[in-house]
């Protein structure tokens, strides 16, 4: 009779150990709090000191990659363009020492020439010879010097880029950091957000750690349209949980290419797994 009943409280706790386990593998993920932002944002700031010329942008702005978006004051430079430009079209030094070079060579022929009649002493041609050489590194030095011209112009032009600013990506301008007439060093003139992609952070009890993988996927509900889901990707799991709060960290990738999603709003967001 002990052993029955011995058997049959076995039972019972494989049971309810076997139900617990079932639980605990068929629990959902919690649909949890999230927030929208923007998958890129940049201070735009000019890579060299000076004063603010124009911007061309204003906050709420749609900017493409490529696009001017503000100048510095440039008198300076724009003059040492102008400099280097002409000093690469002067070749009238270079013409002058091939001219040189062409009559040297002229001149060795007719010492050679003299030489075989008698007419002109070895020294006469050896100084033929030599005025020759001399012709053609004068012609070397002014093709160099041409050479450097052209480098010179090429940095000419670089410096002057430097005081244009323009968008590194399809963006949207979100802030106006200075205006016109002002003095900048480093500072950021503006910031851009790119919108067409959107970053859904979301922080989960760290139970569920290992309940994430690569495949899982997410339906993100903004706060202000509960109604309407949009389907969101893992791109990163913070491989690291807060101690202190008992959660860590998942970020989605949401597409926004139509603009539908505004940045800046809090969400809600529930995990599918695979």
């Amino acid at each position: 009779m002990m052993c029955n009943n011995v058997l049959y409280t076995l039972g019972i706790c494989l049971s309810l150990l076997s139900f617990a386990t079932y639980s605990a593998n068929e629990i959902q993920l919690p649909t949890v709090d999230c927030f929208i932002n923007p998958s890129k944002e940049v201070l735009v700031s000019a890579a060299v000191p000076g004063i603010i010329q124009s911007i061309k942008v204003d906050k709420g702005d749609a900017v493409t990659k490529g696009q001017l978006l503000a100048e510095l004051n440039s008198t300076v430079e724009q003059a040492n363009l102008l400099l280097a430009k002409a000093r690469t079209k002067m070749t009238a030094e270079l013409s002058a020492k091939k001219t040189n070079y062409k009559f040297d060579r002229l001149q060795v022929k007719r010492m050679t020439m003299l030489a075989d009649k008698k007419l002109a002493s070895t020294k006469d041609i050896d100084e033929a010879k030599r005025l020759k050489e001399l012709s053609y590194w004068r012609v070397e030095q002014a093709k160099e010097l041409l050479q450097i011209r052209k480098l010179e112009l090429l940095r000419a032009e670089s410096q002057f880029g430097e005081k244009n600013i323009y968008s590194t990506f399809d963006g949207v301008v979100t802030q106006r950091l200075k205006n016109e007439g002002e003095y900048v060093d480093g500072d950021p003139i503006l910031m851009l957000a790119q919108l067409d992609s959107l970053h859904i952070t979301a922080v989960f009890p760290v139970e569920y750690i290992n309940r994430f993988n690569p495949n899982s996927t997410a339906t993100v509900f903004t706060e202000i349209d509960q109604n309407t889901g949009y389907p969101v990707i893992i791109d990163q799991i913070d491989p690291m949980g807060d101690a202190a709060s008992g959660t860590f960290s998942v970020r989605f990738k949401l597409d926004n290419s139509e603009n539908k999603i505004t940045a800046g709003l809090k969400c809600f967001l529930q995990i599918q797994e695979p």
